[in-house]
Order: structure tokens, then sequence, then C-alpha cells
């Protein structure tokens, strides 16, 4: 539990309890930050969690013992009930035993001695046959925070385990309460007029003559030191919340814990949300030894183990983990799962989870809303009011959460009507809060939620109707993003396409089948935030359904199409298939006579062409694309030309020129603040740079581009930052730091799928085998890396054939002629695969990133 506006107000509330001191007046938060060692801004920051700043322990505990001193903290409750709200250790014992601490009183000021409770128990905790799993963090936390917190509210989702984990708190801190813990079930009372009977009766509480049962209640609990557990109030909130308001009021030793799908909103309430249970870790291998650390397997595991067919084994592991993944961790979901390994194997529970609300039903035992998934969740909807239940289905279409402004623009909504609305689902636990971009909150839906929203929609005729409100929403977007991808909002909307990626596929999967020319917009729209963000795949494959769906005719829509197509498919290595979409991309701006479009065509087609070593031809497309971008004074068209031509005309031995093409690029990306090409100028200059044998600026260049590629979340500009570095660490002779750095940059460009990057990363680690006098795996790995050069396209350029005439000049001399032939024919016949992991080879050894 970490509430530090709660603590923030409890401090404020005790500086009100100082006595004036120096000259009459109390202390304030300067004389505060003064006693505890930091300043007063610095103090602000962390009592507001302002810039990621964060209350240390020492902090808390220097706070505490100060307004001891001031008088303002007078017993050890006060001191453990701040402790407790910031999630925060204890003072040691023999802080407790020394100045101000010692000063504090024991026990709070208490009624007199209350009459004894009689033949009742000190607990009617209901007694759980099987055994408690997990939650290990929250009892911690809970049993820490219960005796020092008058009233505190488990939330959560329905079956989310707080009726289960709140009596296992409470048969843990029974022994803190004198008179013991009182449990009272509420799920079955519907009358709120009863609330008070209810609990009257479950606590042995008789009503005397001309006395109502909450007088009654109150007159029995006054001067008892007890725990009351109130069980399942959601239904009944409003009823509970008077009740326990006028309870804690008046009976000064009482404290309650609740379980509800909603706050009571009682002041002094802590509420405690109820995350799902943990699952497996996402690096966690697919084994017993790496799923058994998740709450959410040992639950399945647990309770599948009734029946002796069932294992966990690492045969079974990956099914087990898909299946606590699709229940998202929710405890009942995940309990009902396992009772139907009794007739299902693992594999078979799995396939039929598609239907999860049909398969997840317990015919017998539960309680009536437990006894199937979609009865524990009919029971939060049937509680909302008719609006709320209509935002929460037309939620559904939402993949990946969501905002505040995205929820009233997709569906024409005022802020605050939409805001209310959603603090409901909210308070209902049916939606639930995730970080967002800056202060921006995101939402969310648990999966089994949101397919539950999504069979209420489709129930009410509504899901075609509201998918292409959501789409349209997201086409909107993609078509606002777009110029904002060159200048100085880059980093802002790369992030905001980021954040919105799942709703971004969701709505260009409904655009493309239903509407298929805003499937070209929206994919055309999209492409230079695939290509920077390096989700080349993917892109590739929206752009070529899009096309595939649309009709052929030549518009300035099919060709944006295209042109992100062709981009795709060069970095992928596919340098004939991008060739020919930039052809068919540049007749058709020729036809439209889109002047700026032929020019960006132009470029495009250059970098095709030169990736496969046609240099005059690629010079000729750039200097075309130059000048048609002079003409139309389109400043950042003519950087990225620049740029290119920089690279190109260093490629061919022209250093100086070259150098006068990056400095004009340079300025011009400045000028306009873009940071993408900005550091893609940096990796070349400092490449350049250590080629000459400057490596202290280049390493300088390189680290000011890894910079800048991470705050993009630009993942191959980061790989490339770091070969680079890399080449560096070779060149110096420090080979781990060069082994780890090129084994990063490999593991990033294989998950982006870019072959012919992957090939430059064999040739890397080539080098540095040679470097290292490990002839054999040298030429391996170039053998592998021609044999696909030669596949893809495209050859090495010349200063790179150099590099590796030098290396395998070198391997020959030390192997023989024989030896060095049978090392080259292993390597052709090695696939990509096997030739990255063969690269990757002893890197167990390598320890922790040296970039991370």
């Amino acid at each position: 539990m970490y509430d530090l506006p709660a603590f923030r107000e409890r401090i404020a509330a005790l500086y009100r309890r100082t006595a004036p001191y120096d000259e009459g007046r109390r202390p304030t938060q300067q004389d505060l930050a003064d006693a505890i060692g930091l300043s007063r801004s610095e103090l602000s920051s962390r009592l507001n969690g302002l810039r990621h700043a964060r209350l240390l322990p020492r902090d808390i505990h220097a706070i505490i013992c100060t307004l001891a001193e001031w008088g303002a903290i007078t017993t050890q409750v006060e001191t453990w009930e701040l402790l407790a709200l910031v999630n925060c250790p204890d003072f040691t014992a023999a802080e407790w035993q020394s100045a101000p601490l010692v000063d504090l009183i024991a026990t709070p000021a208490t009624l007199s001695a209350a009459p004894v409770i009689g033949s009742q128990p000190r607990s009617n905790l209901p007694y759980i046959i099987t055994s408690f799993v997990g939650r290990s963090r929250e009892l911690d936390e809970l049993a820490r925070l219960i005796p020092y917190r008058r009233l505190v509210t488990l939330t959560g989702v329905g079956g989310a385990g707080k009726t289960r984990l709140a009596i296992e708190v409470a048969s843990q801190v029974q022994s803190r309460f004198a008179h013991g813990v009182c449990f009272v079930e509420l799920a079955s009372q519907s009358n709120p007029e009863m609330v008070a009977q209810t609990i009257a009766r479950a606590i042995g509480v008789k009503e005397q003559a001309g006395q109502s049962a909450a007088e009654a209640l109150r007159s029995f609990i006054q001067g008892r030191e007890l725990l009351l557990v109130l069980d399942n109030c959601e239904h009944l909130a409003r009823a509970v919340a008077t009740l326990v308001r006028e309870l804690l009021t008046t009976c000064l030793r009482l404290h309650v814990l609740t379980t509800s799908r909603q706050a009571l909103h009682i002041a002094g309430e802590v509420v405690y949300p109820m995350p799902p249970l943990s699952l497996p870790r996402e690096d966690a291998a697919s084994t017993v030894e790496g799923l058994i650390s998740s709450e959410a397997v040992q639950l399945f595991v647990e309770r599948a183990s009734a029946h002796p067919a069932f294992r966990l084994n690492d045969a079974n592991a990956a099914v087990v983990r898909t299946i606590c993944g699709q229940l998202d961790g929710i405890p009942l979901a995940l309990e009902l799962a396992a009772a139907r390994l009794r007739v299902l194997s693992p594999t078979q529970l799995q396939s039929q989870l598609a239907d999860r609300f049909a398969l997840l039903a317990d015919r017998f035992g539960a309680e009536p809303r437990h006894q199937t998934l979609k009865g524990t969740i009919d029971w939060s909807y049937n509680l909302l009011p008719v609006a709320e239940q209509t935002l929460f289905r037309r939620l559904a279409v939402f993949s990946g959460g969501f905002t505040l402004a995205d929820v009233a623009g997709m569906l024409g909504m005022a802020e605050a009507v939409a805001l209310d609305t959603l603090t409901e689902l909210l308070d209902q636990s049916l939606i639930y809060q995730t970080a967002g971009l800056e202060d921006e909150p995101r939402f969310a839906m648990l999966e089994t939620i949101r397919e539950y929203a999504l069979l209420k929609l489709r129930g009410a005729g509504k899901e075609e109707t509201t998918r292409e409100q959501h789409a349209n929403y997201y086409l909107n977007l993609a078509e606002a993003a777009e110029p904002e991808l060159r200048g100085t909002q880059q980093p802002l909307w790369l992030a905001r396409l980021e954040a919105e990626h799942d709703n971004i596929s969701a709505a260009l999967g409904w655009l493309i089948e239903h509407k298929a020319e805003a499937g070209l917009r929206i994919s055309g729209a999209l492409w230079r935030f695939w290509y920077m963000r390096g989700h080349i795949s993917v892109g590739r494959k929206w752009l070529e359904a899009a096309l595939a769906q649309s009709d052929p005719a030549p518009t300035l829509l099919r060709a944006k199409a295209l042109n992100g197509a062709a981009a795709m498919a060069d970095q992928q290595g596919d340098n004939a298939a991008a060739r020919a979409m930039h052809k068919a991309n540049l007749a058709i701006r020729q036809v439209l006579k889109d002047n700026k479009g032929i020019a960006q065509t132009l470029t495009n087609l250059a970098n095709a062409t030169l990736d496969s070593g046609d240099y005059e031809t690629a010079r000729s497309l750039y200097e075309q694309s130059l000048a048609i971008y002079r003409e139309l004074n389109e400043r950042w068209g003519m950087a990225m030309v620049l740029s290119n031509l920089e690279n190109l005309t260093y490629i061919q031995g022209g250093y100086g020129a070259s150098d006068a093409y990056y400095a004009e690029s340079m300025t011009i990306s400045r000028e306009l603040g873009e940071k993408w090409l900005i550091a893609q100028l940096l990796i070349r200059k400092g490449e350049k740079v250590r080629r000459e044998g400057s490596y202290a600026t280049a390493r300088a260049l390189l680290e000011e581009s890894l910079s800048i590629k991470r705050a993009l979340e630009d993942k191959l500009g980061v790989a490339l930052a770091i070969a680079g570095l890399g080449h560096v660490a070779r060149d110096e002779g420090d080979y781990y730091t060069a082994r780890s750095l090129f084994a990063q940059a490999l593991t990033t460009k294989w998950e982006l799928g870019d072959k012919r990057r992957i090939v430059h990363s064999l040739e890397d680690f080539a080098s540095l085998a040679a470097a290292q006098h490990q002839a054999e795996r040298a030429v391996r790995l170039l053998a592998v890396a021609t044999m696909l050069r030669e596949r893809l396209g495209t050859p090495p350029l010349p200063y790179e054939r150099d590099e590796h005439t030098h290396v395998l000049a070198a391997a020959r001399n030390q192997l023989g002629e024989t030896d060095f032939m049978v090392a080259w024919a292993e390597g052709q016949h090695m696939s990509l695969e096997q030739a990255a992991t063969y690269a990757l080879e002893q890197m167990s050894a390598i320890g922790e990133a040296i970039y991370p």
C-alpha cells in the first residue's frame, strides 16, 4: 500500500497540532525541510510525487521523528499509521528506545473496560477447506494496515478473491483485537434496510424493546476492541456506508474490513485495490522452473492437483501458461478451469477457452453468483445504471486500453459526462487504471471482462456500429499524426501512436475488411511510424493487405501505400520487391503530376538501388529528387536526400564532398527539430570518424545518437547505434564489450525481422572472431553472410568488401587452403537462424548489457 495523498493530508493535520515556538510562530514546511536535511523544493517534490521524486524510508522516519519532537505525534499508533500509509519499514528496536520515539504513549487512550462477549467465540470466521495460495505481499501489507486504519475496503473485479483474502488476513490479525473478529456475509441480503439486522444476527446481538438493530449494535460494540469484517457490500453500498460511518464515530475501538466491488466513499476509508494473481514474467521460460513463481500458475496447479491425472511438467507448461494468461490471473476463473481437468486435457481445455463463459461453470458447491464466470460478472453489470451499462458495452471495442479523451472523442460525448461514467466503472472494478503518457491517465479492461462486454454489445445489436466509430476515430488520429512525425512534435506523436498500437491494429483490420479506401488511408498515414519504430514486418503486412483489398486505380492513396510497403520491403532486404513497388509508385505520381511525391519516390527508389550496388543510378535518382525539393523549397525532403547523398558520396570515396552534404543536412534537420534524421546522421558520422581512428569522437557521436534513438523508442536505430559502439570497442581491442554490444544489436534486429541488418551483425561477429584469431569461426560467419547477401541482392559496400577480403586472407593463411574451404562450406550450409545462433554462442558468460 502506498497512499501518498493520505500521508500528505495526515502530515498537514499533524502540523496543526504543533505548539507555537520560535517567537510564537508554528513550524513551517521550511522548518521541516531544514530538520530532515532537504531543500524545501525537494521535500515538496517528494511529498507530492513530482518529477518521479519519491519519499525514501529515511525521509519518512525523519519526518516522523521531527513531528514527535514538535509534539505533533504523541502516540505509537499515530506513528504506525503513518508508516502503513506509505508501506515504510518500522523503526528498529533501538530507535524505539531512543528519543523522541521512547516518549510516545504506548497505546491510545481507551474507554472503560468492555464487557466480555460471553459465549461468543473470539472469531466466527468461516472455515475454508482449500488452501490459500499466493497473495503474500497483499497479506503482509494488509496485516500491517488493518490494526492502524479503522476502515479498509478490499476492492476488485468479481472472482478476484476478495473474500478469501479478507478471511485469511483477519485470521492473521485477530490476536491484535481483544474481543476478536466478527465476519458478516452480506451477499444474500438484498434489502438495504436489513443491513443492521443482518450484522447484529451474525454477531449474536439481540435487540431490546424500543431499540433498533443499529442502536443495539452500537451499544454492544462500544468499548470493545473488535474487527468487523463485512463481505460483499457492493449491492448495499449506501446502506453499509451509512451504518459503518455511524459505528466508527461512536465505537472508537472498532475496526472494519469490507470487501466490495466498489469503495464505500467514507472519510478515512483506505481503499485497497486487489490486482489479479501474478502471471509468469514475459522472459520466463515455459518450464516448471520458469512458471512456478507465478501466483496464477500456483493456484491453477494446486487446484488441478485434485485430479490425479494432471501434473505440471515441462511438456504441458506452455499450455498452462497460456490458460493462466487467457484467464487474466482471476482466481475464480482459474479454479473453475482447473475443475475441468477432470474430463479435459490441458490442451483441450486451452482450445475451448475461446468460449470461456460457457466452459467455466461449476454445477454445484459454490454460491450462485460464483457458480459461473459469467454469473460473477453479471453481478457487477446488473448493479450499473443504464447509461453506465451502455458505455461499458461500447468500451469492449477498445484494444490495449483507452484514455478519457479517446472515449469522449470516439463516442461524441462531453468529457465531463465520460469522466463521470468511467469513474463509476472504475469504482465497480470493471475497468482499471494504468500508466499513460505524461500525466494523462489510461484505462483498460481485463480481457475476460472485455469479452463479456463484447457479448453484451453483440446482444444489443451495436457491435458493428461501435466498431465503425472506433475505426474512424483511429483513422483520424493516424492522419493527424502523419504530418507531426516530421519536426519538433515527433517524439510526442511517436509515443502517442505506440501507446495506441493495439487500437490502431484493430481499426486497420476493420477498415481494410469493410472500407477498403479508408484502409489505404490509415495504412498510408502510418507507414512512417512503423518505419521509425522498427515495426517493419507488421507495417508491411498491413500495407500489402490494404493494397490487395483496394481499387488498383492510380490514386495518391495507392501511391502512398506503395511507398510505405516498398520502404518496409527494403528494410527486410527484399530488394527486388522494394524496387518494383517504388517504380509502380513513381508511375502513379508522374501520371498525377505530384512533384513532391515524385521527389520522395525518387529518393526511396535510390535507396533500394544503392542497396543493390548500382551506385551511379542511385546518385542520378538522388540528384533528380534534390532538384525537385529545392525547387519546391521543401526543406524536410532536402535534408533527407542530402543525408543519403552524404552516405553515397562517402561510399564512393568522396570524403570531402560527403562532409559538405552532411553539414547542410544536419543544419536543416536541427532547424526543423527532425530528431530521427539527426540521430541517423550522427551514426554515420560516428562510423566515419571511427574508420579514421578517432575513437573518442566516434564514441561521443554514437552515444549522442543512442540517446536520441532511445528517447524516440526507435528500436532499429538503437540497434545501429549500439552496433557502432561495438565497432569502436572492437577496434580498441575491448573484445568483451564489443561482443556484448554486437549481441544486443543482433537480438534486436532478429526481433524486428530485418534480414539485411542481421547479415551486417553476422559480419560484425566475423570481424570480432578474426581479431581474436578464431579463424574458423570468422570464415563460417562470412561464408553464410556472403550467401545471404547474394540471396537478398545486397552486395557489400566497397569498404566492407575490403574488410572481408582482409579477414579471409588472414584466415586462409592461418588455416591453410583445405581447412579454409571446409569452414567456408560449413558456413554456406547454415540457415539464417543457425547463423544467428552460432554468432551468439558463448554469450551466456557476457552478463549485463553495456548500454541497457
